[in-house]
C-alpha cells in the first residue's frame, strides 16, 4: 500500500550518491527529539495479523494470545489485539476487565466494523490516491523515526525520586515570566548581547514583538505553571530566580530569552500528598525528560555534521529568486530540482563520518516539509535551522532502517493501523457525499420537534483567567475598586492571547458554559461575576459584554440547526448502513467458540 519507506530507504542505500562508513553510535547521554517542523501527533495501535506458529508446549501462552478471535477479509483479530481492547476499555470506562459475553462481543464489534471499513476502502482502491498514498508515507516516516527514538532514546531515560520531588514542588509553584522571542539563534544572541550591555528588556520586548499585547506589556506571559509552556522554556523556567534574565533557550517555536517575574509557592506540602501523586508524576516526569532529552539529541547530531555553508547560500539563493518553486502546494521534486544548476545537483550539504546529505536529499524531504513551514523561511538564518531540521530527520530515518533492534512487524503495522484511520477518513467522507435532507423532513421535524431547537441565550463575554482563587480575589477587588478590567488582564491572565482582545471569547451559548450558566444567566452588558474555581490552577472572571436573547420558535430561526441534526442523522444511518453491507461482503465472524475459551487478564490499572 502506498510508498513503502523500507523500499526507498533500501534504494537510497544501494545507490553512489548514499556513501556511509560505519554505523554512527550516538552518545549514550543523548536521546531523540521533539521539532516542531518535522515530528507531527499520531497514534499508534497493536494488531496481530496472523497465528504465531508453535514448535513445543512451551510457547502454549503465545499460541492462545494470536489465536484469532474474529475477522474480515483479511484482517484477523487476536486475542492479544482483543486483550488490548478490553483494557482500554476498562480503563475508559472504570469498569473491571471482567466484562460480560455481550459487552466483550460488543468490542470486537466494533473492531469489525473498523476493518470492514478498511476493506470497503482498498476495495475502491482510494489507497492508490496520490493524497493517500503520499499520507501512507507520511506515516510510514513518522513511525520508523518513533521507533527509533523509543529504542534509541527511552533506554537513557532514567526517572529518579528526586526527579518526582522536584516535580512535585513545580506543580506547586505558579512562575511568572516575560521573554523576548526570535526565530533564529543568530538574533537571539544579538539580543542577549544587547542585554549585557544595559538595553531595557521591556524596550527590546516592545522593538521585536508584532503581538500589540506582548509589545504593550514587555513580553509579560503572565501566571503558568507546569505543562503550560514548552518544556525547554519551563525547564529553564522553574532553575530561575526572581528577576534573572536566562541566555537564549531553544523551544519548539524559536529561541526565547526569558526574564523570570514572579513565583507563588503554595505552603505546606506533605508527604502523603507527595504519595498520592507519585504514580501520576512518575509518568508526566517520563514524558517530560523523554522530550529535553530528544531535543538534547537533536542539537548533539546536529552540532556533530560539518555543514557546507556556501552551497547552502546557494540554494537559499535559489529559493529567494523564485519563492513559488519552494512554498508552493504539493511540491514537485523534479520542478524544484530543475531549477539547481546541475553543477549542484550532487553537491554534499551536509556529513560526518556515517553520514552524507547531498541536495537530492534536500529536495526529497523538502516534498515531506509542509507548505506552512516552508513558507514561513524568509531569510538565510531560518533556512539554515529548517535545513538542519531536514537533515536530522532523515539521518534518524535511515540509522532507524539499519537499526537490526527496531521490531520491524510493529512499525509495520503501527504505519498501517495509523494508515487505517486516514482510510476511514477517506470513507467518511465518501458517506457524507451521499447525504441528502430537503426542505420538507425540515418541516416535519420542526413541526413535531422544534422546541429542541430553538435558539437559547447567547452571551458575548470577556474572562480573565487566573492562577490562583486568591490571585482571583485580589483581580476583583482591583476592579471593584476602579482599575480597569484590561488592566487586571494584563497583570494576571494565564492566557496572554486574551490580551488583544480584551478578553473577548465571542457569543457563546449559555449552555456551553456548565454549571456556570445559572449564575450567567441573568447577566447584563457591563457586570461583572466571579470568580469561578475551575481547578485549583484555573480561576476565571467574566465581564458581559452583550447579550442575545433567546428568539421566538419560528421556523427560520431554527431550521438550520435542523438541518444539521438530520444531516448528521443521515451520516449515521448511511454509514451504518454500507458497514453492515461491507460485513456481509468480506465475512466478518466472530468465532465464538474460541471468545468463550479465553481467560481475559485482568488490567493491573482496573484490578483495585
Amino acid at each position: 500500500m502506498g510508498i513503502n519507506i523500507r523500499n526507498a530507504l533500501t534504494e537510497r542505500m544501494n545507490s553512489t550518491s548514499f556513501r556511509t562508513g560505519m554505523i554512527f553510535k550516538m552518545p549514550v547521554s543523548t536521546a531523540a527529539f521533539l521539532f516542531v517542523f518535522y515530528l507531527f501527533s499520531f497514534f499508534f495501535f497493536s494488531c496481530e495479523s496472523r497465528d504465531s506458529a508453535v514448535e513445543n508446549a512451551a510457547e502454549a501462552e503465545v499460541v492462545t494470545r494470536s489465536v484469532t478471535v474474529a475477522q474480515v477479509a483479511d484482517f484477523e483479530i487476536s486475542a492479544r489485539h482483543f486483550q488490548n481492547k478490553l483494557n482500554q476499555f476498562a480503563e475508559r470506562t472504570g469498569q473491571g476487565v471482567n466484562l460480560s459475553k455481550d459487552v466483550q462481543k460488543s468490542i470486537l464489534e466494533d473492531r469489525l466494523s473498523r476493518y470492514s471499513m478498511v476493506a470497503y476502502a482498498l476495495d475502491q482502491g482510494w489507497d492508490r490516491e496520490p493524497e493517500l498514498q503520499y499520507e501512507r508515507t507520511m506515516i510510514e516516516r513518522k513511525v520508523w523515526m518513533e521507533a527509533f527514538l523509543r529504542d534509541v532514546v527511552e533506554p537513557q531515560v532514567q526517572v529518579s525520586e528526586q526527579d518526582l520531588r522536584t516535580l512535585f514542588h513545580r506543580l506547586n509553584t505558579t512562575l511568572r515570566a516575560s521573554h523576548i522571542q526570535s526565530d533564529t539563534e543568530e538574533e537571539a544572541n544579538s539580543i542577549k548581547q544587547k542585554l549585557r550591555n544595559g538595553a531595557s528588556f521591556d524596550e527590546l520586548a516592545r522593538i521585536h514583538f508584532e503581538t500589540p499585547a506582548l509589545k504593550y506589556n514587555g513580553g509579560d506571559l503572565g501566571y503558568f505553571t507546569v505543562d503550560d509552556m514548552d518544556i525547554s522554556f519551563e525547564d529553564r523556567a522553574y532553575q530561575m530566580a526572581v528577576g534573572e534574565i536566562s541566555e537564549p533557550v531553544k523551544t519548539s517555536t524559536g529561541y526565547s530569552i526569558i526574564q523570570l517575574t514572579d513565583r507563588v509557592e503554595t505552603p505546606a506540602v506533605t508527604e502523603q500528598q507527595f504519595a498520592e501523586k507519585k504514580r501520576d508524576l512518575t509518568l508526566l516526569a517520563f514524558r517530560q525528560k523523554r522530550e529535553l532529552a530528544i531535543r538534547s539529541h537533536m542539537r548533539d547530531t546536529i552540532e556533530s555534521f560539518s555543514l557546507n555553508e556556501e552551497l547552502l547560500r546557494q540554494i537559499w539563493d535559489i529559493i529567494r529568486d523564485d519563492r513559488s518553486a519552494y512554498t508552493t502546494d504539493g511540491f514537485n521534486e523534479e520542478s524544484f530540482l530543475a531549477s539547481v544548476p546541475e553543477s549542484l545537483r550532487s553537491q554534499v550539504l551536509a556529513r560526518q563520518p556515517s553520514f552524507l546529505f547531498d541536495v537530492a536529499d534536500f529536495v526529497q524531504e523538502a516534498r515531506y516539509t509542509t507548505k506552512k513551514q516552508r513558507s514561513r523561511v524568509t531569510s538565510l538564518p531560518q533556512f539554515r535551522e529548517q535545513v538542519e531540521g531536514m537533515i536530522y530527520r532523515r539521518f534518524v530515518l535511515e540509522m532507524a532502517f539499519r537499526n537490526e533492534s527496531i521490531d520491524r512487524e510493529y512499525v509495520e503495522s503501527s504505519s498501517d493501523e495509523t494508515f487505517y484511520n486516514a482510510l476511514i477518513e477517506r470513507f467518511n467522507e465518501s458517506i457524507r457525499e451521499m447525504v441528502r435532507v430537503d426542505e420538507e423532513q425540515v418541516r416535519v421535524v420542526f413541526e413535531e420537534d422544534g422546541e429542541f431547537f430553538a435558539p437559547e441565550l447567547h452571551l458575548n463575554l470577556a474572562e480573565i483567567p487566573f492562577a490562583s482563587i486568591e490571585a482571583a480575589q485580589d483581580g476583583r477587588a482591583m476592579i471593584d475598586g476602579g482599575v480597569s478590567f484590561e488592566e487586571v488582564l494584563r497583570k494576571y491572565t494565564l492566557d496572554i492571547g486574551l490580551v488583544d482582545r480584551g478578553g473577548e471569547l465571542g457569543f457563546m451559548a449559555l449552555s456551553e458554559f456548565g454549571s456556570m450558566a445559572s449564575e450567567l444567566a441573568g447577566i447584563q452588558p457591563g457586570e461583572i461575576v466571579g470568580p469561578f474555581e475551575i481547578s485549583s490552577h484555573y480561576v476565571v472572571l467574566f465581564r458581559c459584554l452583550g447579550r442575545k436573547e433567546a428568539a421566538p420558535l419560528t421556523y427560520e430561526n431554527t431550521k438550520d440547526a435542523i438541518s444539521r441534526y438530520l444531516e448528521e442523522m443521515e451520516f449515521e444511518r448511511l454509514k451504518q448502513e454500507v458497514i453492515e453491507r461491507a460485513k456481509k461482503r468480506f465475512d466478518a465472524r466472530i468465532f465464538e467458540d474460541r471468545l468463550a475459551g479465553l481467560t481475559i487478564e485482568q488490567s493491573p490499572r482496573t484490578s483495585n
